[in-house]
């Protein structure tokens, strides 16, 4: 319980941070949209890989249960 818990307040923080270098390099003056285009792939990247992650991981977590109950 413990672990998820944990995994969702470090996947929710590492989000918002992500979120926050997007926002900064989208509203900078100096830089403009196309190429913060490369920015924005990464951080979608990121973020996609990173649910991925959260969902095996919550998946794989729920089985190893259901298998120690037998």
């Amino acid at each position: 319980m413990i672990g998820k818990f944990s995994a969702i307040i470090g996947a929710i923080g590492f989000i918002v941070y992500l979120g926050s270098i997007l926002h900064s390099v989208l509203k900078s003056s100096i830089i403009s949209f196309s190429a913060s285009v490369p920015v924005l792939i990464v951080v979608s990247v990121g973020v996609a890989m990173m649910v991925y992650d959260f969902v095996r991981m919550l998946s794989l977590s729920g089985n190893s249960k259901s298998k120690s109950r037998r």
